[in-house]
């Protein structure tokens, strides 16, 4: 898995998943990312799937629990 990561004009942070999503070392450096956001009080997220070729469960696990 790989991400991008960007604010919007709007202040709505994107984060653009591609690849595919199995858990491991990316899925700590997603959880991180998020959690930076959160302690600098943005709240508002979109998280885009569109490149994503296929996840397993802990990739979805991984979803949920963000």
């Amino acid at each position: 898995m790989k991400f991008k990561d960007f604010e919007s004009d709007g202040g709505v942070i994107v984060l653009e998943l591609s690849g595919k999503i199995m858990g491991g070392e990316e899925t700590t450096m997603f959880h991180g990312k998020l959690h930076e956001y959160i302690q600098a009080g943005k709240r508002n997220f979109v998280i885009d799937l569109k490149n994503v070729e296929w996840m397993n469960s802990v990739g979805l696990g991984m979803l949920i629990s963000a």
